[in-house]
């Protein structure tokens, strides 16, 4: 049988940025195992799941399928698809450990998943940011709260840097397609952005990056004439800029018209990405979580309503929102989060407003997740 100090619970590789950190700053102190375990969503990222786990190899971790193992310690993300017999049946049954740790999944709370983490054993839950987290924790979650030792961590890819040879300017973080409301929602978007991109310097080095969600996940989903005039050839460039002249003049039309605002949008994208260098064509990892790149970014992070924008406030990277809209109706519960590190429109002012970092828990808060972890598998050793 393995055994190991540290085994990290494997299910979907957007789920698990803070991993990488542990595996590259404790490797060479711990034997550390990646678990994979059955999940019913790893089929929508196979290519970057196998990705991450040789990453994880490639860290000095052993990756293990489906196996029998003893650890010191267990880490498993808390999502809200964990329910008390997957947990004892898929995972703990073959995995013998002294202590059961869990840490949190971005923004993720209460749920009976929370209530099968206690009746799993686990009592220590790591998070991101404890005010966050009691913010969007419902009241008939609260009794968590008498039953778990909530930890934050903070950012800890800020304190515990991954990726140390990234390094831009400014990167473009493309939002999840939850973040906008409608396809109009889009066109205002990629709008805002060309105006800010058209404001910042020409020599400035500008990376776009696509969300994470799938494999090769499109940019927006708005249609055909989307990906027609976001084709980079001779003649959708030039119908797109007659479009985009077109638009200058008659500025609400493709407000009226689905067939012309998905045009235009499409040119629009078009000229977003000839201003930008893609992600995937200058690093390996490019389909990793966006948070992983931060520390590399000098002058700004320029997304939408994501939850990147933490993780860029947390470490004190300035941050461009290019999405006007203040509400959501479709996911309402993004509203807390937007409520708690959300910035607003930056309105043409590139003079961010650095008290927004102050909404954050700083990074070199009083708990570090790597000393905490060696401690507590020292004390581990004479059990």
């Amino acid at each position: 049988m393995y055994d190991f100090d540290i085994t990290l619970v494997f299910f979907n590789s957007r789920l698990h940025n803070p991993f990488l950190s542990i595996i590259k700053h404790l490797g060479d102190k711990c034997k550390i195992c990646v678990w994979v375990a059955p999940y019913f969503k790893a089929g929508r990222t196979k290519k970057t799941n196998q990705l991450f786990l040789e990453y994880c190899k490639e860290l000095g971790a052993t990756v293990i399928k489906g196996q029998e193992i003893t650890t010191k310690l267990v880490f498993v993300t808390h999502m809200t698809a964990l329910n008390k017999d997957y947990l004892e049946k898929e995972i703990l049954s073959y995995i013998r450990c002294d202590k059961k740790l869990s840490i949190q999944a971005f923004g993720i709370t209460g749920h009976k998943s929370h209530k099968a983490l206690l009746q799993a054993g686990f009592k220590k839950h790591i998070v991101f940011d404890k005010s966050l987290y009691d913010s969007i924790l419902k009241e008939e979650d609260r009794y968590l709260l008498d039953s778990l030792e909530v930890l934050e961590m903070g950012n800890i890819i800020s304190s515990y840097p991954v990726f140390e040879d990234f390094n831009c300017d400014y990167m473009i973080a493309i939002p999840t397609g939850l973040s906008f409301e409608t396809e109009t929602s889009i066109y205002l978007f990629l709008r805002n952005l060309l105006k800010f991109l058209n404001r910042v310097g020409k020599n400035d080095n500008i990376i776009i990056k696509l969300h994470t969600a799938r494999d090769n996940e499109p940019p927006f989903r708005v249609g055909r004439l989307f990906n027609l005039f976001s084709r980079d050839n001779f003649f959708w460039k030039v119908a797109g800029n007659v479009l985009l002249f077109t638009n200058f003049l008659f500025i609400n039309l493709p407000l009226k018209n689905k067939k012309v605002r998905d045009s235009i949008t499409g040119a629009m994208y078009r000229k977003v990405l000839g201003r930008c260098v893609p992600l995937s064509q200058i690093h390996d990892h490019w389909n990793f979580g966006a948070e992983l790149f931060m520390p590399g970014i000098r002058k700004g992070l320029i997304t939408g309503r994501s939850s990147v924008v933490w993780f860029a406030l947390t470490q004190k990277v300035p941050v461009f929102n290019c999405d006007a809209e203040r509400r959501y109706f479709k996911t309402k519960y993004l509203n807390n989060h937007f409520d708690h590190y959300g910035v607003p429109f930056y309105d043409d002012n590139l003079d961010f407003d650095r008290q927004h970092w102050k909404r954050v828990p700083a990074t070199n808060g009083k708990f570090d997740l790597i000393k905490f972890i060696l401690s507590e598998v020292a004390s581990c050793v004479n059990n």
